[in-house]
């Protein structure tokens, strides 16, 4: 009997904490103050066969983050909506870094978005967001 109330007592606190949490908006003034273990970076790029810009963002082991609990999800828009929305995977870097690489059209760059999910343990009902309007980066270094 104590074995089931136990049990119970788990699913209703997992079923209560399944709220989702609203991401952490991040810009070029609190990455620099308060994301430090995230680094963003854009070239633009400007040849015959496609304008835009290739963006690369860096996850790094500062602030007790793991970059290996991070996935990475872009959502590519245009004025009219979602275009596409899908996971990327990262590339391992120095130091336990990993980073994500991606190119968006320069048409479509404004309206879209880059999250990074961060997951602490195996099975979580609610990880921590972190969410980049790309329009906000074009161009940073």
């Amino acid at each position: 009997m104590k074995f089931q109330i136990i049990l119970l007592w788990l699913f209703l606190a997992g079923a209560a904490s399944g709220m989702e949490t609203p991401p952490f908006c991040i810009n070029k003034t609190n990455l620099l103050t308060d994301f430090k273990f995230i680094e963003v970076s854009s070239i633009p790029r400007h040849t015959p066969e496609f304008e835009g810009g290739f963006f690369t963002i860096i996850v790094t082991s500062k602030n007790g983050h793991k970059p290996d609990h991070f996935s990475g999800f872009i959502q590519v828009n245009d004025q009219k909506g979602i275009l596409v929305e899908t996971q990327l995977y990262p590339h391992k870097r120095a130091h336990g870094a990993v980073a994500f690489q991606f190119l968006v059209s320069a048409n479509c760059v404004v309206y879209s978005s880059f999250k990074l999910v961060e997951q602490r343990f195996v099975i979580e009902d609610n990880p921590t967001t972190y969410q980049l309007q790309l329009g906000d980066f074009i161009n940073a270094k």
